[in-house]
C-alpha cells in the first residue's frame, strides 16, 4: 500500500478524511519535507516553501491549503505592540509560515527583528521571555483564547498584496493520474459532508470549526491561488530569503 504524508493538523481533514486505500504519516511540516526527500511518501501535503529551495514534484492542480483573508491558525501573538517587537520566537516545526513572518516584519512593518526556533512547548512556557511568538496549527487554535493580542499573517499578506496565500499543496513525486484524481474526489466529498467531519471531530468549539472550514480556509488552486503563491515566491527572492526562483510544476 502506498503511503501519503500529512500535518497532523485540523485543516488537512477536508481534503483526507475521505481518502481511502493508503497508509498515512503525520508529521510536521519540517519533517514531512525530509520525508519526501528521502523516498518515503508517494505525496505528501508540503509547506508551499519547500517548492522555493529544492526540486520537489508535481503540484496537484485544484488542490491547497490556502486563505484569502484570516488563516485562523496562523498567528504571532503579541506581548508588546507590533511597532516595539524585537524578538521573537517560532515554532520550529514551521516552514511557509516562519519565513512568511519574517517577509512581513521585514517588509511590511520595516522592523528588523531577532528570531529564535522553539518547540510550541517551550514557547507556551516562556512567553514573557519573547515580544511575541509565531504558533500554527492546532496550537494556535488553541491559544486564541489564552492570549487574544494576536495578528493574523494571513490577514496581513491580503492586506498587503490583496491576494490569497497558499500554506500547503499536494506535491507528488511523479505524474500519477489515478491518484491525483483520488486526491480530487477526496477533496470535493470532504467539503460537501463538512458537517460530518466536524461532528467526528474531537475539537469543543464546532463553531469555530464551522468558520474554520468554511470562511478562512480555502482548498482550491485555481489562478487566484496560483499568483498569490507565485507573488510569495517573487517577495522572498526579492528580500534575499531565498537564494532562486525555482520553476513550479504543476500536473
Amino acid at each position: 500500500m502506498k503511503t501519503l504524508g500529512l500535518v497532523p493538523y485540523l485543516n488537512t481533514l477536508p481534503l483526507v478524511y475521505f481518502l481511502k486505500g493508503y497508509d498515512f504519516i503525520r508529521a510536521v511540516p519540517s519533517k514531512l519535507c525530509s520525508l519526501f526527500h528521502e523516498g518515503h511518501l508517494e505525496a505528501a501535503l508540503l509547506p508551499v516553501y519547500e517548492l522555493f529551495t529544492k526540486p520537489t514534484g508535481l503540484i496537484v492542480k485544484d488542490i491547497s491549503i490556502s486563505t484569502h483573508v484570516e488563516a485562523g491558525s496562523v498567528l504571532l501573538f503579541l506581548k508588546r505592540p507590533i511597532d516595539s517587537v524585537k524578538l521573537v520566537a517560532i515554532d520550529q516545526s514551521s516552514l511557509s509560515s516562519k519565513h512568511l513572518l519574517k517577509l512581513l516584519m521585514m517588509e511590511y512593518y520595516a522592523l528588523d527583528c531577532q528570531y529564535e526556533e522553539h518547540t510550541p512547548k517551550y514557547i507556551l512556557q516562556n512567553t514573557d521571555s519573547y515580544d511575541a511568538y509565531l504558533l500554527i496549527g492546532d496550537e494556535a487554535i488553541y491559544h486564541r483564547t489564552v492570549n487574544p493580542l494576536y495578528l493574523d499573517l494571513g490577514t496581513i499578506w491580503h492586506d498587503w498584496t490583496d491576494y490569497p496565500f497558499v500554506f500547503a499543496v499536494w506535491v507528488l513525486r511523479e505524474a500519477n493520474s489515478k491518484l491525483k484524481g483520488e486526491l480530487l474526489e477526496s477533496k470535493q466529498m470532504g467539503l460537501s459532508k463538512l458537517p460530518e467531519i466536524i461532528d467526528a471531530t474531537s475539537f469543543q468549539d464546532k463553531d469555530f470549526l464551522k468558520k474554520y472550514f468554511q470562511f478562512y480556509l480555502h482548498f482550491d488552486l485555481g489562478d487566484p491561488e496560483k499568483k498569490g503563491l507565485e507573488l510569495y515566491q517573487t517577495k522572498l527572492y526579492e528580500s534575499k530569503l531565498i537564494k532562486d526562483r525555482l520553476e513550479l510544476k504543476y500536473f
